[in-house]
């Protein structure tokens, strides 16, 4: 999960902080479904920050799945009372979205 000062900077929007990504997330079209896949996780860190490099393939799967994109997550993490949350994530796309 994310911090709750976190900032997530997609393909197509910037958001701060977990009520923005909520409402973001709320307000994607349902009938438009997308699964993402990750791979290639590379973390590095010490003590209580780490960053991670994570290449990202997502699908659109409103019907049979086919490739919609790809990218990078650029991630930085952070050890809040003992467990890890994104503090910012940030999509950096292969190519720029339609």
């Amino acid at each position: 999960t994310f911090t709750e000062d976190a900032r997530f900077e997609g393909s197509t929007a910037t958001v701060n902080g977990r009520e923005e990504m909520l409402e973001f997330v709320r307000s994607r079209d349902p009938s438009n479904p997308i699964r993402h896949w990750n791979n290639n996780i590379l973390i590095e860190g010490d003590g209580d920050d780490a960053t991670a490099k994570v290449y990202l393939i997502t699908f659109d799967v409103s019907g049979p799945p086919k490739i919609r994109s790809s990218g990078v997550y650029q991630d930085t993490i952070k050890r809040v009372n003992g467990q890890w949350k994104f503090t910012h994530r940030k999509v950096t796309p292969d190519r720029p979205p339609d």
